[in-house]
């Protein structure tokens, strides 16, 4: 099939806020994620927010 998919990090802002989620209560990073799909030549994009912690790199759950 003729699908390709590319997804990266459109943008990304430090937030000062600490979160539970993070180890040793460490600060966390927003990301705005973008996923380029295409699909028989027809492009789709979709974006998606997601927060990550600056220490272990892990996603924080919303």
């Amino acid at each position: 099939m003729f699908i390709s998919t590319k997804e990266y990090d459109a943008l990304q802002q430090p937030i000062t806020q600490t979160f539970k989620g993070c180890k040793d209560n460490s600060n966390a990073t927003l990301f705005v994620m973008q996923r380029d799909t295409e699909f028989l030549f027809i492009p789709i994009k979709k974006k998606y927010a997601e927060v990550r912690c600056n220490l272990t790199g892990k996603k924080i759950p919303k």
